[in-house]
């Protein structure tokens, strides 16, 4: 009996990893359907058909599509989340773990591009996301990030100097990086928003100049040396020769 259990685990493994990745491909199929069509548009047949099933086949793993943008949603909070983990190595600058950290998130973004830009068409149109999450966080949304970007920051500044007020620091971040990731949506740039990292992170430490580093004092200018018409000076016995004459 414990061969044969042993045997099957690893199948088992096997259908879940399957089942997950098929998952993962239909919330992903229909954020596209989402950004086409719009929510109360798209139906269940076109998301199917959007990821190669069957509408039948597609109940198995949803029974609707509410329940099927409700996943998507929990997905994309699940998965920012576990951005935050595991902190950067110790022995590293504030400014090189939040680096990392960063880069991590922006990455992310990158591979959810489709579904952001799904959000956004349906913002445009006006549309509310249906929201029946189950086992969801407490607390979403960006009030959320910004909590759990202020707990970071505490436990990865080694000084608290590095970061001044963590929950100050952790909405300006925020707010640059959320100027970043709208204007990469609307301007349809191909470019990977993970290179715009150290950009980010130089508004964020140096302010609206960008710059990484102070800027140089110029050496004070040379003054020209000033140019004295010469003395005339009276040549000997010119005095005499002109009293005498």
């Amino acid at each position: 009996m414990a061969k044969s259990t042993g045997s099957r685990t690893p199948r088992v493994r096997r259908r879940e990893v399957e089942f997950a990745r098929t998952r993962e491909d239909i919330l992903l199929a229909a954020a596209r359907a989402l950004g086409r069509r719009g929510f109360g548009s798209v139906s269940m047949q076109e998301i199917a058909a959007e990821v190669g099933f069957t509408a039948p086949a597609l109940y198995a793993y949803f029974p609707g599509k509410e329940e099927i943008f409700s996943a998507l949603r929990v997905m994309l909070l699940r998965e920012l989340s576990d951005t935050f983990q595991p902190l950067p190595p110790a022995g590293l600058s504030f400014r090189r773990r939040l680096s990392i950290l960063l880069g991590r998130q922006l990455e992310w973004a990158d591979r959810r591009r489709d579904v952001f830009l799904a959000f956004l068409a349906m913002r445009e149109r006006g549309e509310a996301m249906p929201v029946r999450a189950q086992g969801g966080p407490a607390h979403e949304g960006p009030a959320a990030h910004i909590l759990a970007m202020a707990r970071w920051m505490r436990q990865a500044a080694e000084d608290p100097g590095e970061v001044g007020n963590p929950d100050d620091a952790a909405c300006v971040l925020y707010g640059i990086c959320h100027g970043f990731l709208l204007r990469w949506l609307f301007s349809g740039s191909t470019t990977r928003l993970a290179d715009e990292t150290e950009r980010i992170l130089d508004f964020f430490f140096h302010g609206v100049s960008g710059a990484s580093r102070p800027p140089q004092r110029r050496p004070p200018a040379r003054r020209a040396p000033v140019r004295r018409s010469p003395v005339k000076r009276p040549r000997p016995g010119g005095a005499s020769q002109s009293r005498s004459s």
